[in-house]
């Protein structure tokens, strides 16, 4: 992996937790996703999708990603946090 491309996951999973901070769980996953696409190693970004689920938790109940939440949360634990 070149330096371009480790500066823009950890870019993107910075810009992700900030995100999550704010309330924007949805833009806060899909900036995640982003970070997984250039390093499916890297655990922070599974835990910021996984934490995100969480606290939108009503609504993903209601949709069934409490189950996506949770193996995140253990895909984030497998690689190592």
């Amino acid at each position: 992996m070149g330096m371009f491309s480790t500066r823009k996951w950890i870019k993107l999973l910075h810009e992700s937790n900030a995100e999550g901070m704010r309330g924007n769980f949805y833009k806060s996953i899909r900036l995640a996703e982003g970070a997984i696409q250039l390093n499916p190693r890297a655990s922070e970004a599974y835990r910021l999708i996984g934490n995100a689920f969480e606290l939108k938790s009503d609504e993903m109940q209601e949709s069934g990603d409490i189950e996506r939440a949770a193996e995140l949360h253990k895909k984030a634990q497998s690689i190592g946090i």
